[in-house]
């Protein structure tokens, strides 16, 4: 996704799910937060290298803004696109940041993508690190409300070994979601607006090359409240497509 939102040896199959526990009211995000992240990505062909990008998301849908930072463009969907558009290579690129700035009357929905430490050394860098890659918007905090509560279980991953007890929604989309989130305090009894606390949004099939990706939320710098939104406004280098940029 650029939850972008937007991480086979990663994913663990939990055979303790309880599907008896009560379904709790479905998941609504924060209307603001900051938490680092991972981005694990698993290729369906066993041949290919599987990757950990480390980074960081600051999301505040009080101003429809979102950004998430990857440490790594490769093999990052939207990073790469932007990178081939301006001709950097992806070993030049930098951390990969991906905007979706606060949409005015005159700029509506928008995910940029900016590599602001690019070394630029590529003989077809178009002059350019930061380009408009879609037309896509901030993800609602509603975005799990159709989701279905399949019960609760332990979820386990390389960076997490010991285990974090999580209960979890099966999201419809192009293709099947998992997401996990923190057991919220009293079931169906609780308070409608209790927000979650994301622990992992597991995605299937992402993209033709991919069999999972998996974003983790790092519980222990997850921050629910207010953001620096000077942090969320697009680079003033920002200021065209990356279609525009890569037919030159």
């Amino acid at each position: 996704m650029g939850f972008l939102l937007n991480t086979v040896i990663l994913l663990v199959f939990y055979p303790s799910r309880s599907a008896c526990s009560p379904s709790p009211p479905a998941p609504m995000w924060p209307q603001a937060f900051s938490s680092s992240t991972r981005s694990i990505i698993t290729f369906a062909n066993a041949t290919d290298k599987n990757y950990t990008s480390h980074g960081y998301m600051i999301y505040d849908y009080g101003i429809k803004a979102q950004l998430q930072v990857t440490q790594n463009t490769y093999p990052i969907l939207e990073c790469t696109n932007a990178a081939d558009a301006l001709g950097i290579p992806y070993n030049e690129t930098g951390p990969c940041y991906g905007y979706n700035p606060s949409p005015t009357h005159l700029l509506g929905d928008q995910y940029w993508v900016s590599f602001p430490h690019a070394t630029h050394s590529g003989s077809s860098h178009s002059g350019q690190s930061c380009c408009k890659e879609s037309n896509t918007g901030t993800v609602k905090p509603t975005w799990l409300q159709t989701a279905v509560y399949k019960g609760r279980e332990l979820y386990v991953s390389q960076f997490i070994p010991k285990g974090v007890m999580t209960d979890v929604w099966l999201v419809e989309g192009e293709a099947p979601n998992i997401y996990y989130e923190l057991p919220r305090a009293s079931n169906s009894n609780q308070d409608q607006n209790e927000t979650s606390v994301p622990v992992a949004c597991q995605m299937f099939s992402w993209g033709p090359s991919y069999s999972n990706l998996i974003m983790e939320w790092d519980l222990g710098t997850f921050d629910a409240g207010p953001v620096n939104r000077e942090l969320l406004k697009l680079p003033a280098n920002c200021k065209e497509s990356c279609q525009n940029t890569k037919s030159r």
